[in-house]
């Protein structure tokens, strides 16, 4: 009996202690990405679902005048913060997930009597920052995007008066990224075995078709009603997925953030004010001033839009 003892503590120690571990670390591991993965769930909802009726119309949909170059910065600062339902949540743990960077979107759009070609260069970088708060320590995740893209887009007016311009829209861009996933890391020391960064690449393929109004109030201001058609072809992202990768459920949730987070068919109302040639697009900000679209409870979204045109006759 006396020989049977440190040889069971022998067996507690090397197989059964390790297991019970496993088992547990396992459940923290799973609640975490439940959780992270309704923090998705929520931004990605919120963005494809109803937006304020005022909105900076896509760059795409700067139409210059006959024989007119158009030169166009377009840019945007992004800066969402999304945390959970507190219902049903325990009071002992909290997370945040904050989507942060920036894109800038230079486009040249040169027109003819009727019809017109715009040409769209566009570079940016987001990540997404997790974090999770429980009893004894916190967890935390990130992941980010880099890219550059080039498009090409045609044009046809096919109303073009003083007053009111009716035009047709379509085209497309081709965009490759860089996506740099980190690994889940815990704020409890470990001398084990730590996962490194994964790299991944691929290519998107983008598509838009739109219609643009534009009606000229004064000789400085522009009223331009829009609607918009994208669709972004993601099969080269979603094919980096392997099953079994440590990587698998991050890398669906980011794809729903940085890239599907967007309505398919958009619309909304831009106003254009034009000061010594240059014009300047405030659409995107009066939807924030004047609707409650820039957040929720549970999403706060403090980016922020800007387009600046001028044009030069040819």
């Amino acid at each position: 009996m006396n020989g049977w003892l440190p040889k069971s503590r022998t067996v507690m120690t090397t197989l059964i202690l390790p297991a019970l571990l496993a088992v547990f670390s396992s459940r923290a591991w799973s609640q975490t990405q439940n959780d992270r993965a309704d923090l998705v769930s929520t931004y990605k909802n919120y963005y494809t679902g109803q937006r304020p009726i005022y909105q900076a119309a896509p760059v795409t949909h700067v139409v210059p005048e006959f024989n007119t170059v158009t030169y166009v910065l377009d840019g945007k600062s992004i800066n969402t913060v999304v945390t959970p339902d507190p219902v049903g949540k325990s009071t002992d743990m909290s997370a945040e997930m904050a989507v942060k960077g920036y894109r800038v979107s230079p486009y040249l759009a040169l027109s003819l009597k009727r019809v017109g070609l715009g040409f769209n260069v566009e570079s940016g970088q987001t990540s997404i920052a997790f974090s999770q708060k429980y009893s004894g320590g916190s967890q935390s995740q990130n992941s980010s995007v880099s890219y550059r893209g080039l498009g090409i887009y045609g044009f046809f007016k096919a109303i073009d008066t003083k007053i009111y311009d009716l035009t047709f829209i379509g085209g497309g861009r081709s965009t490759n990224v860089k996506h740099v996933i980190e690994p889940m890391r815990s704020s409890v020391p470990s001398s084990g075995y730590q996962a490194p960064d994964q790299t991944y690449r691929y290519t998107l393929n983008s598509y838009e078709a739109g219609i643009n109004n534009e009606l000229r109030l004064l000789k400085s201001v522009t009223v331009t009603p829009w609607a918009n058609y994208s669709r972004t072809d993601d099969a080269n992202a979603s094919a980096q997925i392997k099953f079994g990768d440590a990587n698998t459920e991050i890398m669906s949730e980011d794809l729903d953030v940085f890239w599907r987070s967007r309505k398919t068919i958009d619309y909304g109302v831009d106003l254009g004010l034009r000061i010594a040639g240059l014009e300047i697009r405030i659409g995107g900000m009066l939807g924030l001033i004047f609707t409650s679209g820039g957040s929720s409870e549970l999403v706060k979204d403090t980016g922020y839009g800007f387009s600046l045109s001028l044009n030069h006759k040819g």
